[in-house]
């Protein structure tokens, strides 16, 4: 989406001191899955446990690193030390998964979650809980627990969610043709020409775009040509390791765009590319551990969402949310698109749902969320007068309202 490129950009250049509309990417997980049968008991599979965190004390301290006090921001590693299980329950924790047979893959040193595999049969009977193969309404097959897997009371007191069991990808949005709009009428639209004339162009900073699809090379190196970008840092792919599902590239045009806003007003800034390979709320929590632990970069374009009342366990969302609080302790700023559905982001789904709601991660008081606007142009391209965006007739619009999951943060106290 536009909107979280175009703030990254202003936060760029500042910390090195028509219609504006994008593609922000549902989540529908609604029916029409079909069932294929059990998963084959050998399938070596791929989940992860969230741990414990003192959410609220980690949150308090997120809210003062980004507040008027500016408090320190922590290393990852003192981020898990003061808000996470403790070194003995890690241990602990590592010792019982090796007696039941399940590898721990990635740990993170902000203590957030572990990243495990194992064969589907000790996964079953470890979480007590079957797992069946089912294929979307696309044949896209994915796995996922045919009821809702239970953390063992043996493990509760250092782990609160089981995450990534549900393989289903995000939907993407589906790119249609819409009129352009170039770096410099952004520059302009936003006010942004002033800094880029003092010589305010990225340098020295590095930017990371969470992705769940890749970029095309050919794109990038277009664009560059095209709009005489030379210079430029190549843009670095950074993978996970995982079932890697992309969608035959349909995600890959909102990648582009989003590399291509930033690369073009802070061509200078290194631009690193996470590309997530699966799924939802899991893949979330896991990008932004894995951009904290690497500490490359201190903004984070993330364009994904999805109506937080389609999301299901809240558990799993509950444990991406504590990710994105590590991230804000860490002085990691998260910018999320907004959505698309105005007051009704679960219409995107099912165009019936009149019921207010509001996407997630979007909604999550740990990060920055960016909507759209209406900016009508003078004849040299110069703003005349710029509006949220809403559009009645298509029911679009950028998102807004009040999250039903979590509560209302101190520093929004007054806001209606």
């Amino acid at each position: 989406m536009i909107a979280p490129a175009v703030a990254i950009v202003l936060a760029t250049v500042l910390v090195h001191a028509g219609d504006l509309r994008g593609g922000h990417h549902a989540a529908g997980r609604f029916s029409g899955d079909r069932y294929l049968g059990a998963v084959d008991p050998r399938t070596q599979l791929q989940f992860g446990f969230a741990l414990r965190m003192r959410q609220a004390a980690l949150e308090r301290y997120a809210q003062g690193v980004a507040g008027p006090m500016r408090a320190p921001a922590l290393s990852p590693a003192e981020i898990g030390r003061r808000f996470g299980i403790s070194s003995a329950q890690l241990a602990r924790l590592a010792s019982q998964l090796a007696r039941d047979g399940i590898a721990i893959d990635e740990s993170f040193p902000q203590r957030t979650e572990l990243l495990l595999s194992a064969p589907a049969a000790r996964v079953e009977q470890l979480l007590g809980v079957r797992l069946g193969l089912f294929a979307d309404a696309r044949g896209v097959v994915f796995h996922k627990p045919l009821a809702t897997p239970a953390v063992p009371a043996a493990l509760r007191g250092a782990v609160t969610a089981i995450t990534g069991l549900n393989t289903k990808r995000i939907d993407v949005t589906a790119a249609v043709p819409q009129g352009g709009l170039r770096g410099p009428d952004l520059a302009n639209l936003y006010d942004i020409t002033g800094l880029t004339a003092r010589g305010l162009d990225g340098s020295g900073q590095t930017v990371a775009v969470f992705s769940e699809d890749t970029f095309q090379d050919s794109d990038i190196a277009t664009f560059d040509q095209t709009r005489n970008i030379s210079g430029a840092p190549p843009v670095q792919r950074v993978q996970f390791e995982g079932p890697v599902q992309f969608q035959s590239g349909d995600g890959a045009t909102e990648v582009d765009l989003d590399i291509e806003v930033i690369r073009e007003l802070a061509p200078k800034a290194q631009i690193l590319d996470y590309e997530a390979p699966c799924c939802g709320a899991a893949a979330f929590s896991v990008g932004i551990d894995r951009i904290v632990k690497d500490g490359r970069a201190k903004l984070v374009n993330f364009s994904y969402g999805q109506c937080e009342l389609e999301l299901t366990p809240f558990s799993e969302l509950q444990a991406a949310d504590a990710s994105f609080a590590a991230a804000a302790a860490a002085g990691v700023t998260v910018f999320v698109s907004s959505g698309d559905q105005g007051a009704y982001e679960c219409q995107r789904d099912d165009t019936t749902n009149h019921t207010l709601s509001v996407p997630w991660p979007s909604s999550s008081p740990n990060v920055v969320s960016v909507g759209g606007t209406y900016v009508d142009v003078r004849q040299d391209g110069s703003r005349l007068d710029e509006v949220g965006w809403e559009d009645v007739l298509s029911h679009a619009g950028g998102g807004g309202g009040v999250s039903t999951l979590f509560p209302r943060p101190g520093w929004q106290a007054g806001v209606p």
